[in-house]
């Protein structure tokens, strides 16, 4: 019984991730998103109907003698599972919404442009006259700024998938 509980939530979360731009606005193309949603919800019911035999399992060694104290542990331990499970699920089934997504992308380009006075006033040295070593520093700190963005906005989305 565990070890098909095991082997269903392994079939659960290895379903592709659903809530990407193309599964939203391009359903009349693609049935992915009716599959994908199809999937989550067989396999969800799967494993709750594996983790509820479990539960009867347990009331059942009760009735035929085990002690309470030992099916009680083993409940607790079941409820326990029943929760992690819940906290998998959420995680498997939460997606950042795509209006944020995009606004992130945007600000991400629009951010060089709105730090571009401080870039010119990092170029300057005390008199107001812009130096060639200056200059080369603005220019590099504003590169590996907006690649640090970059990089954090991959990591939020790798992270996600």
């Amino acid at each position: 019984l565990l070890l098909r509980t095991v082997d269903a939530l392994e079939e659960l979360f290895l379903v592709p991730r659903r809530g990407r731009s193309r599964q939203e606005y391009c359903t009349c193309l693609s049935p992915e998103k009716d599959l994908v949603e199809e999937a989550e919800r067989t396999g969800r019911n799967i494993v709750i109907q594996l983790l509820c035999r479990l539960h009867r399992a347990t009331e059942d060694l009760k009735a035929a003698g085990m002690p309470a104290n030992e099916a009680s542990r083993i409940n607790q331990y079941n409820m326990f599972l029943f929760r992690d499970f819940e906290r998998l699920w959420s995680f498997k089934t939460y997606r950042t919404p795509t209006s944020l997504r995009s606004v992130t992308r945007v600000a991400i380009q629009l951010t060089p442009f709105f730090f571009g006075p401080y870039y010119l006033h990092i170029a300057r040295d005390e008199t107001g006259q812009m130096t060639q070593a200056r200059t080369v520093f603005a220019t590099i700190f504003s590169c590996v700024i907006s690649m640090m963005m970059v990089a954090l906005l991959n990591s939020a989305v790798s992270m996600e998938n």
